[in-house]
């Protein structure tokens, strides 16, 4: 209420609360807790030979709750489908455009949706070489593994977690985020995919190494 003033003068008039920004109700990382969310977009990660022989750089989207403080997020990084033939990691179609990326900033996570190499004429499954599949699945993998690097390397500009990196993906993406999961400290990619865990939304791990027929993990 209003404070008299001295000497028995009228009290002054209460004034109403100043608005300021509103803190996030709920339960971060279970329900939206943000309204609004910041994307950065077109951020160059790498640069890869791809399947045509040209030089090609990698881009990836950022998207972060908007007005948050905290110090130090989880990363949740998004790989889209298409069976490494086809796909955009900016279109809702294939699994990782911002219907999905913006559903998880908004609860609290920075979501990242990558490019990675694609093999326009590679063909789909079962009508592919287990060849060229294998070198598909070897280029993704690469090129998800250095998005984490760049992460991992930018971590105090964005304020993220870099032992907190999840990778999530549906179809190609989510074999890749079984990859990233266990194809690390095998013969052909023996280094740590630097993830804190992987979520296959939808793809399996079907992929086996050329002349063996086992699964690319146990390439070893």
């Amino acid at each position: 209420g209003a404070t008299p003033a001295a000497h028995g003068a009228p009290a002054a008039p209460a004034l109403p609360a100043q608005a300021g920004p509103s803190a996030p109700t709920g339960v971060r990382f279970l329900d939206d807790v943000f309204d609004e969310v910041e994307v950065t977009s077109d951020v160059p990660y790498r640069e890869a030979v791809n399947a045509s022989g040209d030089l090609q750089t990698l881009h990836m989207e950022i998207y972060e709750p908007a007005g948050d403080t905290a110090e130090r997020r989880p990363v949740v990084m998004l790989m889209h489908g298409g069976f490494f033939v086809i796909g955009n990691h900016k279109d809702d179609r294939w699994g990782a455009g911002p219907l999905f990326a913006e559903a998880f900033a908004r609860k609290g996570f920075v979501a990242v949706s990558i490019q990675y190499r694609l093999r326009p004429d590679m063909g789909f499954f079962p009508n592919v070489d287990l060849t060229e599949l294998q070198a598909a699945n070897l280029d993704a993998y690469d090129d998800s593994v250095a998005a984490v690097e760049w992460l991992r390397d930018h971590a105090d500009e964005l304020r993220i977690d870099p032992r907190a990196i999840v990778a999530n993906g549906p179809s190609a993406g989510g074999s890749m985020a079984w990859n990233l999961a266990w194809m690390q400290g095998s013969a052909l990619r023996p280094e740590p995919s630097g993830v804190a865990a992987a979520v296959s939304v939808s793809g399996a791990p079907f992929e086996t190494t050329v002349g063996t027929g086992e699964p690319l993990a146990a390439a070893s």
